[in-house]
């Protein structure tokens, strides 16, 4: 008996109301660095704001043909979140966010956690193809999709506005018949 949402080193669940710890944790230990690749600097929210609104918020996403979904490792830690948007179901597209803490990065997690989200929806939802976006600046993000064999499609110019300067955003892409071809036996497993 398998599990399409567990791979060697992590899993995907859906998150629970509780995980509202986690943007709390997140919020009160703000690291604007991460924030900068993660779309822009928030500013502080209260806690009684964010556990107001979380259980919107996961409605929310589910309405926009998005889901979110935390990244545990194999002893139960949560090391990030993934959640796929941009859902496009007549073009049989997506686009995906990626977030993994700091004291889990280049440990494996966040490209498993991809093969795994491509995996699904490739293999269970008929998708074609993955579109997402990496600014500039964000070298490992660059090399993580460039070692899991997205291709580079092209580059927006100066859209992203941060540190006092504007940054281009790096669009790539990978269909399921590249995702079958780089990785024959996961797109079978699960």
């Amino acid at each position: 008996m398998g599990n399409c949402f567990t791979g060697k080193r992590v899993r995907l669940r859906a998150v629970e109301p509780e995980d509202v710890a986690i943007w709390e944790a997140d919020d009160k230990n703000r690291d604007t660095e991460k924030d900068r690749c993660d779309n822009m600097i928030q500013l502080p929210r209260a806690v009684w704001k964010l556990q107001e609104d979380f259980p919107a918020r996961l409605r929310r996403e589910g309405e926009m043909e998005s889901f979110r979904f935390i990244i545990e490792n194999m002893e139960g830690e949560v090391v990030g979140s993934i959640n796929a948007h941009s859902v496009d179901n007549r073009m049989g597209t997506f686009s995906y966010g990626l977030g993994i803490y700091d004291k889990y990065r280049r440990k494996g997690y966040a490209s498993e956690a991809v093969l795994l989200l491509l995996r699904f929806y490739f293999m269970e939802l008929r998708m074609h193809k993955c579109n997402t976006a990496v600014y500039a600046f964000n070298e490992a993000s660059l090399g993580l999709h460039d070692h899991l064999g997205f291709v580079r499609e092209g580059m927006r110019r100066e859209v992203y506005y941060t540190k006092g300067k504007y940054w281009d955003d790096v669009e790539f892409g990978m269909t399921r018949q590249e995702f079958e071809a780089k990785y024959p036996q996961f797109s079978q497993e699960g």
